[in-house]
């Protein structure tokens, strides 16, 4: 039996299905343990929560997507109904974190965490019997150069295990400019405010196309994806994220499925 891991932050989980979940429909289980929000640290935990908790075998593969560097990770139990992680994305786009990165914030002290836990998961992983494979959401390498201190950082970047291009990067070149959404805030005199802002999440036919350049060997259901990129075209509210919508995707994104990890 085929099983793939996948971990990652939200291009690997998020509102509709990502390369990891069309890549999923090639095998036997697929197990998402990606996180809207994650960042390298919590990946690395995670991936070792996973070891610990699974056998890997050599039928089995694991497909990481690490991310960029400005996240802040912290594990609180119990914290959220299907994590306990504080996660959030980049701490740059987080007001109440301001304070904390004016007083803590050291952009190559960032790196060195993110680069050193991934050698570490990178390490774990190759203990076990499993396909390992790395991928990225954004070029690190170019964050990298600035520092010549953390020269020595460049063997993890260096490892035969990542594949593909970044996937941002991918993205960008189709000309992709997000898809158009609108979200509910908190209400003011008790009346909901909506307005409008632009998602930059890739569409479901964008994870195909980067998956046939990077595993051109594979094939992909196809038609998934083109009805799940027009099921999309009819969201225009994150309110429209409710059950109804996954039946008409024919895809489950909330529940048991997801709720992975302690």
């Amino acid at each position: 039996m085929k099983r793939l891991f996948t971990f990652g932050c939200s291009f690997t989980q998020w509102n509709w299905p990502t390369w990891a979940d069309i890549l999923g429909r090639n095998y036997d289980q697929f197990f998402n343990w990606g996180i809207s929000g994650t960042g390298n640290r919590a990946m690395a935990q995670r991936i070792s929560e996973c070891v610990l908790k699974n056998t890997l075998t050599e039928n089995d593969t694991v497909v990481v997507q690490w991310t960029d560097y400005h996240r802040y990770d912290q594990h609180i139990s119990g914290l959220f109904p299907e994590t306990s992680w504080r996660l959030g994305g980049s701490i740059f786009i987080k007001d109440k974190e301001i304070q904390y990165i004016k007083d803590t914030w050291k952009e190559d002290s960032y790196i060195y965490d993110s680069l050193t836990l991934i050698n570490y998961a990178e390490s774990l992983l190759r203990s076990t019997p499993a396909k390992i494979l790395f991928i990225s959401r954004t070029d690190m390498a170019v964050d990298l150069e600035k520092f010549p201190g953390l020269d020595f950082l460049t063997t993890v970047l260096e490892s035969d295990l990542w594949v593909g291009e970044p996937i941002q990067e991918f993205v960008d070149g189709l000309g992709y400019n997000g898809k158009p959404m609108s979200v509910r805030d908190a209400a003011m005199f008790g009346v909901p405010i909506t307005r409008p802002v632009v998602d930059l999440h890739p569409l479901p036919s964008h994870y195909l196309a980067w998956l046939k350049q990077t595993f051109p060997d594979q094939e992909f259901d196809e038609e998934f994806v083109a009805h799940a990129d027009s099921v999309l075209e009819t969201v225009k509210t994150y309110d429209d994220f409710d059950r109804s919508y996954q039946e008409k995707m024919l895809w489950q994104i909330k529940g048991e499925k997801y709720v992975r990890g302690y």
